[in-house]
């Protein structure tokens, strides 16, 4: 049995957000809003939970993949203290796990650097 070793603590909860995808130097959106769940999070990243990843032709995981100036743009909707609060990241991982025709895409992202340096990811973990 191997022993997992973090940057810091995870955290589980359910936290309803919209993911739009932008491009650096751009004001408006590649594509979105996605729904979607975070299902854990720490102070480097989340692991989202969504069962629609596709727009059109752009997949919210490999389209933002190929292109290195997009990002994913996480709005949180609905959480008692937390709502209006937004990230900005990269996905890192995707895995897909389904049964029978229960489809859901699990997507690791990790925060921007810039978005590290803000209070909000703090404020987010701390307020759950």
């Amino acid at each position: 049995m191997s022993i997992e070793s973090r940057r810091s603590a995870r955290y589980t909860d359910f936290i309803p957000v919209s993911v739009y995808v932008y491009q650096e130097g751009r004001d408006d959106s590649l594509a979105g809003p996605f729904s979607g769940t975070i299902v854990d999070i720490c102070n480097y990243g989340a692991c989202l939970l969504m069962s629609n990843v596709t727009i059109d032709s752009f997949h919210v995981y490999h389209s933002t993949r190929k292109n290195k100036s997009a990002y994913l743009h996480i709005k949180i909707e609905s959480h008692p203290r937390l709502e209006g609060t937004h990230i900005d990241a990269r996905p890192v991982w995707l895995n897909t796990f389904q049964r029978e025709d229960f489809r859901e895409r699990m997507i690791g992202i990790e925060f921007l650097a810039v978005a590290l340096q803000h209070q909000e990811i703090n404020t987010l973990i701390d307020n759950l």
